[in-house]
């Protein structure tokens, strides 16, 4: 009977944010979010090695993993950072009284809440379209 392929040591920075990456899960309640520092580092090693490689050593999962580093790559410093608070965009004066709050949200927990006050029906779907995009 042969024995399955075996897998190459990992290079020592990926073996390195391994342990990290352990460390931080032994002493955090499972459903704490991954702090910025550790997804700033895998963003670096997915560069290097890959994403796939780096998700598997990590334990992370490839879609968010792969998302940070587009993030990085569309000029976000650090990758996505969720839960980032409040942004405030200036809009014109209303010209309006119509009132519009358009609340977003994902399956990963990621939410967007806009309120708008005498915006055309089509500036909204713009705006959401254009928020959505940068907060995900």
């Amino acid at each position: 009977m042969a024995a399955g392929p075996t897998r190459a040591p990992l290079p020592s920075p990926l073996a390195d944010a391994q342990r990290r990456f352990d460390r931080w899960r032994r002493r955090c309640p499972a459903g704490t979010r991954i702090p910025p520092e550790l997804w700033s580092l895998a963003v670096e090693l997915a560069q290097e090695h890959g994403v796939s490689r780096t998700a598997r050593a990590l334990g992370l999962g490839h879609k968010p993993l792969r998302q940070h580093l587009m993030a990085v790559a569309d000029g976000a410093p650090g990758g996505l950072q969720k839960g980032t608070g409040f942004v405030e965009v200036r809009w014109p004066e209303p010209v309006g009284s119509a009132r519009c709050t358009l609340e977003l949200g994902d399956s990963d927990g990621v939410r967007l809440r806009v309120e708008l006050q005498g915006a055309e029906t089509s500036e909204i779907e713009a705006v959401a379209r254009a928020l959505w995009s940068v907060a995900r």
